[in-house]
């Protein structure tokens, strides 16, 4: 009887171990989507700055749902965050100058990320509903003639603050005139933080984008007038990490495995004490 209770604790054991549940298993879910207007134009006609809010949306992290095991259970939030602005700035001559006149054409802009689930309506918000600070970029040119015409900068100026993967820079747009690049900005958002549960459930989650921009023209003489083009585009990847617990048919075996061990060595002990 001992050998045979002993010998079916260690099966138990055994078939616990080979599940290959031993232990809370880690993986990750990473996904990314870009913004739904790519490359927007952010003003709209000279002087006026105007701004592109489009939400980023996501799907929450909700156990049972696509591949997301039922007891998953969430353990962290990555929210990385990349931007990038074109900036082409260009001069109008309508008559004749003499002397030649001159301009220089200044452009700047900033794109701005939401915390989850917040209404942002631009850059002079509260910087508390900010997942990111405020990301900039500035852009100069200089144009001078003495006849009329009109001239722009070629290549497009694009700033990046570092290259998306995958992302092809256009002929267009070379060479690269690049500003503060890097990695994406990156934020964790952890079971402690108080927006960690808009992450988890069924539905989305959203992030309001907000990017501006505007120009002026600092040194202009004779009949010289100044434009400028902006675009703007964000991207916003989460990736959700979270465990796996074992199967209550796991648990279980593990019980009766233990629960066999123990009962043989009590039996052991009898024998041996009698």
């Amino acid at each position: 009887m001992r050998h045979r209770m002993m010998g079916f604790g260690l099966l138990c054991w055994v078939v616990w171990m080979c599940s290959g549940q031993s232990h809370v298993q880690a993986d990750v879910l990473s996904f990314t989507e870009e913004s739904g207007f790519g490359f927007a134009q952010t003003d709209f006609s000279p002087g006026v700055n105007i701004g592109g809010n489009n939400p980023l949306t996501f799907n929450k992290f909700n156990p049972g749902s696509g591949q997301i095991p039922a007891g998953a259970v969430l353990q962290n939030v990555a929210i990385s965050f990349d931007w990038g602005f074109k900036s082409q700035l260009s001069a109008l001559f309508p008559f004749d100058s003499n002397p030649a006149s001159s301009i220089s054409i200044n452009s700047f802009g900033g794109i701005t990320l939401a915390r989850p689930n917040v209404s942002i309506g631009g850059p002079g918000d509260d910087s508390s509903k900010f997942l990111f600070p405020t990301q900039n970029f500035q852009n100069t040119a200089s144009f001078t003639s003495a006849t009329p015409g009109s001239f722009e900068t070629s290549p497009v100026s694009t700033y990046f603050h570092s290259l998306p993967p995958g992302y092809v820079v256009p002929p267009s747009d070379q060479p690269l005139s690049l500003k503060n690049p890097g990695s994406p900005l990156l934020a964790n958002i952890t079971p402690g933080s108080p927006d960690f549960t808009k992450f988890v459930g069924a539905g989305t989650v959203t992030f309001d984008v907000v990017a501006t921009a505007g120009y002026n023209v600092p040194n202009t003489s004779g009949n010289a007038t100044g434009v400028s083009l902006t675009d703007a585009f964000p991207q916003v990847a989460l990736t959700y990490t979270y465990t796996t617990i074992p199967e209550p048919t796991s648990w279980a075996l593990m019980g009766m495995g233990v629960g066999g061990l123990l009962l043989a060595r009590r039996f052991r002990r009898s024998r041996a004490a009698s």
